[in-house]
């Protein structure tokens, strides 16, 4: 909510954010919003008054796990009817469009890979990147 929050500060305009599914997780996830007085709603308030839609792309941990999408994804069954009403309203909505053969890439492995200094990390990203991080 703070990002969207410190965009809205110079637009009106709709706005959309991409997150990875996992990522969507952890924005159901209260305990980010202890700190404030209204808690989740709170922020949600801030996320949703600015016309936000917020894309999902969704992951697989390994080949032999099932996609896991909006449809699918694990919600806390006290705030399933604020995600259902979200998703009803397509104010969360899936990306169709993806490739299955990188949604087992994560970036945070990739970046963990980088900053110990491991190979492996250059076929999880694409060609030109590695040359720019070498």
């Amino acid at each position: 909510y703070k990002l969207v929050e410190y965009f809205s500060r110079y637009t009106k305009a709709r706005m959309g954010i991409i997150l990875g599914v996992n990522n969507l997780i952890d924005v159901f996830d209260e305990k980010y919003y202890r700190h404030l007085n209204g808690g989740m709603l709170e922020a949600f308030g801030i996320l949703f008054t600015r016309d936000l839609k917020i894309y999902v792309y969704p992951s697989r941990a390994a080949e032999d796990e099932e996609i896991m999408t909006t449809a699918n994804m694990p919600v806390h069954p006290r705030l399933q009817p604020l995600y259902d009403y979200l998703l009803f309203n397509k104010r969360i909505v899936d990306i169709n469009t993806f490739d299955p053969n990188v949604l087992h890439i994560f970036s945070k492995h990739v970046l963990d890979l980088i900053r110990q200094g491991k190979g492996g990390w250059e076929v999880l990203v694409p060609p030109y990147v590695d040359n720019m991080i070498k």
